[in-house]
């Protein structure tokens, strides 16, 4: 626990009092998932099939940092570990040639969530 103060987890919060660079990290991880959800209908649309592995990779870039965005804002650590995750791998989308903004993005908001201030809301 840290001196911060008391801790949030397990209290009803509301998402809206989050700190600043969290709610950053959040954006972040929604705008990548937009992104990648234009992708994937992009995909649909122009694709006579899908691949299962292509399609599961996608899925995963998808729900992914909505997953963390919402476990962070709930002021639950693991939020913050996925997006990390998730920063991660996605630094193999720099080799695609349309997907090369999402791990930049997932960067940078990684390293929102770890900031002091997001830190002591999910008190980890």
């Amino acid at each position: 626990m840290s001196s911060a103060g008391p801790s949030n987890r397990g209290l009803e919060v509301s998402i809206f009092r989050a700190p600043w660079p969290l709610l950053g990290a959040a954006l972040t991880a929604i705008i990548t998932s937009v992104f990648m959800v234009f992708y994937v209908t992009d995909r649909w649309l122009n694709a006579p099939y899908f691949e299962n592995v292509e399609f599961l990779i996608l899925a995963f870039g998808v729900l992914a940092p909505v997953t963390g965005a919402i476990l962070s804002l709930r002021t639950y650590p693991a939020g913050r570990i996925v997006l990390t995750v998730w920063a991660v791998l996605s630094l193999i989308l720099l080799l695609h040639s349309t997907l090369w903004p999402v791990p930049i993005i997932a960067a940078m908001g990684a390293v929102l969530a770890w900031l002091p201030a997001s830190r002591r809301w999910t008190d980890y």
